[in-house]
């Protein structure tokens, strides 16, 4: 993570972070039981590559709007309507 947060990371280092990122979770819970949480982990490499270090960017603004999406929801049914 260390390498993914610093500015001016070569591409190789990149990789390798992205490699050790996958081989510390896939030894940690096995290749079978890699959740979406933690293949999005192992993807940040790619962020880095496209938007920069991963300090200079933020996913909360789009958190947020699913909290104001969540409180227009009050059933199960006709989500589409009621957003």
């Amino acid at each position: 993570m260390h390498i993914l947060l610093m500015s001016g990371s070569a591409a190789s280092d990149i990789n390798s972070a992205q490699l050790m990122l996958f081989e510390f979770f896939s030894t940690l819970y096995g290749t079978c039981f890699m959740t979406l949480n933690l293949h999005q982990l192992v993807r940040l490499a790619d962020s880095v590559r496209t938007l920069g270090p991963l300090f200079t960017h933020s996913c909360f603004p789009f958190e947020d709007k699913n909290g104001v999406l969540l409180n227009m929801i009050q059933g199960t049914q006709n989500i589409d309507n009621q957003i």
